[in-house]
């Protein structure tokens, strides 16, 4: 019983602080945490890690931006040969998870190789864009048929629980799991 306590509660430990990291990004990207679970699922099975898909985001959004305001540079000239638009039509900028996905769309139908890569390069920056492009293979529909249970408010919950979590094992030191299982109860 006790080993099933604490396999249960690293369990719970684990989806609590995936929950909490998804809020944060949220908190960081404006984008949603259930939309943001998507992503981080089809970056699993992609082999990439949820690293680069939370330093992708404000990459992705800056590059954007970069390439809204100035017209011109890599950044815009990539979007323009993916045929990808970061602006709505009352030229108001995208959100990047609307803009990911359609980058997604994209190089699902195209072949691997340097075009690909210098693309991702110019979107992502030079080391996150190679890193996405096993996702983004997958197509953005992966993304959009993706399911989550993870609902913003229980991501909201698990960030401040987590937070609460931490500053007692601060004070508490060293006790660790113990403090956790110990805690789990009360969710």
């Amino acid at each position: 019983p006790v080993l099933g306590t604490a396999a249960l509660a690293r369990f719970a430990k684990g989806n609590l602080d995936v929950a909490d990291s998804m809020s944060k990004l949220s908190q960081r990207t404006g984008i949603a945490a259930p939309e943001l679970d998507k992503f981080r699922k089809v970056a699993e099975l992609s082999d990439t890690s949820i690293e680069s898909l939370q330093r992708a985001f404000p990459a992705l959004t800056k590059n954007m931006d970069m390439a809204a305001q100035k017209g011109k540079g890599p950044a815009f000239e990539a979007f323009q040969r993916l045929g990808v638009s970061v602006k709505n039509a009352d030229g108001s900028l995208r959100s990047a998870d609307s803009v990911m996905l359609d980058i997604a769309d994209k190089f699902q139908g195209m072949a691997d190789g340097s075009e690909k890569a210098a693309l991702a390069s110019a979107v992502f920056g030079t080391r996150i864009g190679s890193e996405l492009i096993p996702m983004l293979n997958s197509g953005g529909d992966a993304v959009r048929n993706m399911s989550t249970s993870l609902t913003q408010d229980f991501a909201d919950s698990a960030a401040a629980f987590n937070d609460r979590l931490e500053n007692m094992q601060e004070k508490f030191g060293g006790l660790g799991l113990r403090l956790t299982e110990a805690l789990l109860p009360a969710l």
